[in-house]
C-alpha cells in the first residue's frame, strides 16, 4: 500500500495542497521566456521537417519528382526529414515540457534562464548547420545520425547548458523526493482529472526494468548480421522481457484512468495524452514482437520498420508533446487557447492521419516482405506490393501536415494573444460530474 506521506508530497494531484497559487504562478512565470522559445523552435523544426517528409514519401511512388536538384534527392531529403523531426522537433519539444516539469516539481522558481536561452540558441544553431551539411552532401551513413560531424559540437555545447541547469536545480529542489511523473504521462494523466497514480510501486517497478531492458534492444535490429550470435540472442531475450514495464505502465495508466474516462470527452491535453499513453503499448509491444526471429526475417528491410518509426515517434512520443503544451502554454502566457474547434481539428487530423500512415506502411511492409521472402517472387514484384500503400502514406502525410498547421496556427495566436478572451480553459464539452 502506498505510503500517504510519501505520496502527498511527491505526487501531482496534491500539488495544489502543497504548492500555493501564488508560488506556482511565480514558478510559471519564471519558465515562460525560456520554455516558450524551446516549444517554438521545435514546432518550427515540426513544419519543415513535415514537409520535407512529405515530399521523400511522394518520391517513393514518383521517383523523378525535383530528380534535377541535386539538395532535393531522395538521399539527402530523407535524412533531413528524420533528422529535423528527431533533433530539431522531438529533443527541444521535449526540454521545453521537461523545464517546466522540473521546476514545479522541484517547488523552486527557474534559476539561471539566461544559460537555458543562450542553450536554446545554440541547439537551433546547430540543427540549421547540420540541416545544411546533409541538403549539400556532407550528411554521414548512420541512420538517425546524419548530422555532419561539424555540427555535433554546436549541440553538445548545448546540451551540456540544459544538464548544468538540470543539477543546480535538482541541488535546490524543495522536495526530497524525486517522483516519477517527472516521465511526463505520469504527471499530466493524475494531474487532469485529479487522482493520484494508481500504483507508486508499480511505476518504479516499470521505471527500473525499463532502464535494465532497454539498453539491450539494439541489437535485434541487426539479426542476421555480421555480429557474435551470443549478443543478438541477448538482445532478443531482452526485447521480449521488455514486455514487462510495457505491461505495468500500461496497467498503471489504465488503473489511474479508471472512472475518469469521461474526461476524455472534455479535456485536449488528457485526450493527446491519452491517445500517445496507448501507443505507447502498442508500439512497445510491436518492437518486442520484431525481434522475434521468425517476424524479422519477414519484416527486415521493409516499410513495416517504417511504421514501427512513425508509431513510436508521432502517435506516441508527438500525441503526448502535444497534449503537454496545450495543458503548459496557457500558464504561461496567461491566455486560453481560443478555439476549442481548432484543438479539436487538430487532434483528429493527428489521429487519422497517423493511423493512416502506419496502418498502410504496416500492411503494406508485411506484403513486401512476404513477396521478399517467397523464391519465386521478383524484387521488383515486392515493390509492387508496397506502391499501393505508399500512395496512402503520401495522402496520411498531407493530413499530418494540416493538422501540424492548425496546432502552429494556435500557438502562434497564443504568443500574441490573439482572439476573444475566455473566463476558462478551452474544452470540447462541459465536464460532467462523472468527469470529475
Amino acid at each position: 500500500m502506498n505510503s500517504p506521506s510519501l505520496l502527498s508530497s511527491i505526487n501531482p494531484s496534491t500539488e495544489p495542497d502543497t504548492l500555493e497559487s501564488i508560488e506556482r504562478a511565480e514558478i510559471d512565470a519564471s519558465t515562460r521566456i525560456p520554455v516558450l522559445l524551446f516549444f517554438g523552435s521545435a514546432i518550427f523544426w515540426l513544419l519543415m521537417g513535415s514537409f520535407l517528409g512529405l515530399v521523400s514519401a511522394w518520391k517513393m511512388t514518383n521517383p523523378g519528382l525535383f530528380d534535377s536538384v541535386g539538395w532535393l534527392t531522395f538521399g539527402r531529403l530523407r535524412p533531413a526529414h528524420l533528422n529535423l523531426v528527431a533533433y530539431g522537433w522531438a529533443v527541444p519539444a521535449a526540454i521545453g515540457v521537461g523545464l517546466w516539469l522540473t521546476a514545479r516539481l522541484c517547488r523552486v522558481p527557474l534559476m539561471h534562464s539566461k544559460l537555458l536561452v543562450s542553450a536554446a540558441i545554440i541547439w537551433n544553431l546547430g540543427i540549421l548547420v547540420g540541416l545544411c551539411g546533409i541538403l549539400i552532401g556532407d550528411g554521414r551513413s548512420i541512420e538517425w545520425l546524419e548530422f555532419p560531424s561539424y555540427s555535433t559540437p554546436i549541440l553538445f555545447v548545448a546540451y551540456a547548458c540544459i544538464g548544468i541547469w538540470t543539477i543546480i536545480m535538482f541541488r535546490f529542489r524543495r522536495s526530497g523526493h524525486i517522483y516519477v511523473s517527472q516521465w511526463y504521462a505520469y504527471y499530466f494523466i493524475p494531474k487532469v482529472i485529479g487522482r493520484p497514480i494508481h500504483s507508486y510501486y508499480l511505476s518504479i517497478l516499470g521505471f527500473w526494468s525499463l532502464a535494465l531492458f532497454y539498453s539491450w534492444n539494439g541489437m535485434h535490429h541487426l539479426i542476421g548480421g555480421p555480429f557474435p550470435a551470443w549478443m543478438v540472442s541477448a538482445s532478443v531475450v531482452a526485447s521480449v522481457m521488455m514486455f514487462i514495464p510495457v505491461i505495468t505502465t500500461a496497467i498503471n495508466h489504465h488503473m489511474t484512468m479508471k472512472g475518469h474516462f469521461e474526461s476524455l470527452k472534455w479535456s485536449p491535453t488528457l485526450r493527446f495524452i491519452v491517445f500517445g499513453a496507448v501507443s505507447y503499448t502498442v508500439v512497445s509491444l510491436q518492437g518486442s514482437s520484431m525481434a522475434i526471429p521468425a517476424l524479422n526475417s519477414i519484416t527486415h528491410f521493409t516499410d513495416y520498420t517504417i511504421g514501427h518509426a512513425h508509431l513510436g515517434l508521432y502517435a506516441f512520443f508527438t500525441m503526448i508533446m502535444f497534449g503537454s503544451m496545450y495543458y503548459i502554454v496557457p500558464r504561461l502566457v496567461g491566455w486560453e487557447w481560443p478555439s476549442a474547434s481548432l484543438i479539436r481539428w487538430h487532434f483528429w487530423l493527428s489521429a487519422v492521419g497517423i493511423l493512416l500512415m502506419v496502418g498502410a506502411l504496416t500492411l503494406g511492409g508485411l506484403l513486401q516482405g512476404l513477396a521478399l521472402y517467397d523464391v519465386a517472387s521478383t524484387f521488383r514484384s515486392s515493390l509492387e506490393f508496397a506502391t499501393p500503400f505508399r500512395v496512402l502514406r503520401g495522402i496520411s502525410g498531407f493530413i499530418l501536415m494540416a493538422g501540424q498547421l492548425v496546432f502552429a496556427y494556435l500557438f502562434v495566436q497564443m504568443l500574441l494573444k490573439l482572439g476573444t478572451p475566455k473566463k476558462g480553459p478551452a474544452l470540447f464539452a462541459k465536464p460532467t460530474e462523472n468527469s470529475n
